[in-house]
């Protein structure tokens, strides 16, 4: 019995260890992942540059407005074009499956 506890509390030694290292490897990993998707640089930028970022976006869309227009309108009518298709087809797989 005493064995049995000893070889059970070495067991759980090892685990929180191993756990230990996991939670420090994976500290590293996420100040390594910060350097690629969120670099201090891009985050000092859009900061120091918000308002000029958002003037330009406002003047995209301006400029860009019927183009946009088109485009949503064209998207709209190929979405109830295909869906009305589809409509159409299960329809017809109804009827004859009746």
């Amino acid at each position: 019995m005493e064995q049995n506890l000893e070889h059970i509390t070495i067991e759980l030694e090892k685990v929180k260890n191993e756990l230990e290292e996991m939670k420090i490897e994976n500290k590293i990993l996420k100040e390594r992942l910060k350097k690629y998707t969120r670099p201090e640089r891009c985050v000092e930028y859009y900061e120091s540059h918000k308002e000029e970022l958002l003037r330009k976006g406002r003047e995209y869309k301006e400029k860009n407005k019927e183009h946009i227009q088109k485009q949503k309108a064209e998207y709209n009518k190929k979405y109830y074009q295909k869906k009305k298709e589809a409509l159409i087809q299960s329809r017809i797989l109804n009827i004859q499956n009746e």
